[in-house]
Order: structure tokens, then C-alpha cells, then sequence
């Protein structure tokens, strides 16, 4: 920072000098900036909010020994001193052009969109197709209240597909190694491929297992959207239509 601010003393042209963040850090490098340069170079300090609070005394605040006015201080007293604030969030910097684009209200509002929504949108999406691929397929049986047992729902109600071991085991945790997990729910993540050639051998020709396709999953969303519990058996939607036709 030191050597920035000597090429700087020591330039004609003017120059301008950005800090981003409107903590003690940042108010700190923009007071010394500011002092060391020129008058001609611009020191401009970009922040979230106006106003700066200070974090250390949050405590006192919790206890009642302070008022949260007694640790807040607006930003734009620094304009006093030569300083520039920019209030904003700060949504792109590109180095080569050397600049950086703050979104205002929009950056503010896209903010916690982007911190709270899509990831819960993306957790959602992941658990909903991964509880999907596991329960839903044309060989796959549904049970009635009355035809349900224990051993239907754990057994014969889901499946093992087969994936990369280094996506399955890393990404997955060896959720796809299905069947043991209805078995019982408490068997560690690492044991559940031996737990269901235990299962296998205990029970064979009855554990569902098949190799992960793409193609095969688009297949069926295409064909299991209705579950005909009289007949037992996946039906797309246009079965519905027809049997109201009819």
C-alpha cells in the first residue's frame, strides 16, 4: 500500500484509488491514503451500507451498556476529509479494465437472493431428484395402506443405482447404495455398500438394482406421472385423460 501511495505522490496525472469495504480496515486504508496522497488523486470508499458500526462493542450492546447509536457512525463524515463514499454492493471487478461495478438497490435486493434463496432452491432441487430417482421408476411398486408391509416399503420400494464410485461416495455420500438405508436408517455412509451385499445375499432376486442413465431417467418422468394403485403400475398423464373419456 505504502509503494502504491509513492507512485502515486509521485505522478502528475490524476489517479484514483478505490477501497472496497467500509470496516476498520477499509476506513483505516482510506484515512491513510488520504493522507499520503495528493489532493489531485481520488480516494473513494465503496460500502454495503452508510453507515459504519463499530463490531468490537456489540457486546456492550447485548448488555445494555451501549445504545446501537452510541457504536454507529455514518460513513459520509469521511467526505469531510477528502474522502468519497460510495454506498452499494459492489457486483462485478474486472482487472483488466480496472473497474468495479456497484448494483445499488438491485446489487442490495440480489444480495440475499443470491446468499439464502438459491441455495435453498438448489438444496430443494438436489434432495427432490435424488428422493426421486430413488422411488419412482416403471418396475417400481407402490403399495396400498392395506398391502404395505415393513419389508415391501424397505425392500421392494426403492433401489440401488449404480453410479461412479467418486460421485456416489464424494457428492452423494453413498445415498444412491439405497436399499440399506430403508433397512435401517443409523447404518454409516462408508458401510452401506456392504450392507446391501449382505442384503442381497440374505434376500436374492428381490433388491432392485440398476446403472445410472440419463437417458433412462428423462424416460421415466416421461412415463411415471400417475400411480394406478388398482393395477399397480406408473401412468403418464395422458391415461388419466383417456380413463375420464371413458
Amino acid at each position: 500500500m505504502l509503494v502504491c501511495a509513492g507512485l502515486l505522490m509521485a505522478s502528475a496525472t490524476s489517479q484514483t484509488v478505490l477501497v472496497v469495504g467500509g470496516g476498520i480496515g477499509g476506513i483505516a486504508a482510506a484515512n491513510r491514503l488520504r493522507h499520503r496522497l495528493d489532493r489531485h488523486h481520488r480516494v473513494v470508499l465503496i460500502n454495503r451500507e452508510p453507515d459504519f458500526t463499530f463490531a468490537a462493542s456489540y457486546l456492550w450492546v447485548m448488555t445494555g451498556a451501549r445504545r446501537p447509536d452510541q457504536i454507529t457512525r455514518s460513513l459520509r463524515r469521511l467526505e469531510s476529509r477528502g474522502i468519497e463514499v460510495v454506498v452499494g454492493d459492489v457486483t462485478d471487478i474486472d482487472p483488466v479494465t480496472r473497474t468495479v461495478t456497484a448494483g445499488g438497490w438491485l446489487g442490495a435486493v440480489w444480495m440475499p437472493v443470491k446468499l439464502l434463496v438459491v441455495p435453498f432452491l438448489l438444496f430443494v432441487q438436489i434432495i427432490g431428484w435424488t428422493v426421486y430417482v430413488h422411488h419412482v421408476a416403471p418396475d417400481i411398486r407402490w403399495w396400498t395402506r392395506r398391502e404395505w408391509t415393513q419389508f415391501k416399503g424397505q425392500m421392494e420400494s426403492t433401489t440401488i443405482l449404480r453410479m461412479p464410485r467418486v460421485v456416489n461416495r464424494l457428492w452423494f455420500h453413498n445415498i444412491c447404495v439405497h436399499v440399506p438405508h430403508h433397512v435401517d436408517a443409523r447404518i454409516r455412509f462408508d458401510h452401506l455398500p456392504k450392507a446391501a451385499a449382505a442384503i442381497d445375499a440374505a434376500y436374492p432376486n428381490t433388491v432392485r438394482s440398476s446403472k445410472f442413465s440419463i437417458r433412462q431417467y428423462f424416460r421415466t418422468t416421461r412415463a411415471c406421472k400417475l400411480y394406478d394403485f388398482e393395477a399397480g403400475r406408473w401412468l403418464p398423464y395422458r391415461a388419466r385423460y383417456f380413463d375420464l373419456e371413458n
